[in-house]
């Protein structure tokens, strides 16, 4: 068993991979004729709170919708990155309260070392 914190959550959640991925979410389902439109707008939106609520390298703590923004991007990272090493079975549980995470591990398939140089290799911030 080894336990990991992520540092400074709302610091360390990268702007332009944020945005770019809520903006995928968003336009995801959406097959209409105005989804360039939307597009437009949900980037402007994006960008403009970007520039005028948020310093340039994070998320704003005393923005409203901070946290939830933080718990969407580390869930989208979990099912990229996480589940590779849950699907090679290298570890056995993974899981998460805010930025406190648990993991079990076989330590004859993988030591926490690795772990934590796997999910640095994808962001050197997050661990």
């Amino acid at each position: 068993m080894v336990t990991f914190d992520i540092k400074e959550i709302y610091v360390n959640i990268p702007i332009e991979e944020r945005i770019n991925f809520l903006k995928a979410k968003l336009l995801e389902n959406n097959t209409s004729d105005t989804s360039s439109t939307k597009s437009k707008s949900i980037t402007e939106l994006f960008y403009i709170s970007t520039k005028i609520c948020q310093p340039e390298q994070s998320i704003s703590m005393r923005s409203p919708i901070s946290s939830l923004i933080a718990e969407i991007f580390l869930q989208h990272f979990e099912d990229i990155h996480i589940k590779q090493l849950l699907d090679t079975k290298n570890i056995a549980l993974y899981t998460r309260y805010v930025d406190d995470i648990l993991i079990i591990y076989d330590i004859t398939k993988i030591q926490p070392q690795t772990i934590n140089t796997h999910i640095n290799k994808i962001h050197d911030e997050i661990l």
